[in-house]
């Protein structure tokens, strides 16, 4: 999906998507889920030349797990 940032409105939520991938809580090829746009121009490119991909399987710890 893509995300119009229009004047930064999403500035808090990239970061916050760039901390899940930082500290490990999904794996990187899950970026590729996601497209941040600063324009509905870009938005609209991206999504008219989007082609599926495969992401990686999803990782979960067991907190329970010793």
């Amino acid at each position: 999906f893509a995300i119009v940032n229009t004047n930064g409105f999403y500035d808090g939520l990239q970061v916050q998507l760039e901390r899940i991938f930082s500290d490990r809580f999904a794996p990187e090829d899950n970026r590729q889920a996601y497209f941040m746009a600063e324009t509905p121009a870009e938005a609209f490119r991206y999504i008219h030349n989007y082609e599926p991909v495969r992401l990686g399987r999803k990782r979960l710890v067991n907190i329970f797990q010793t």
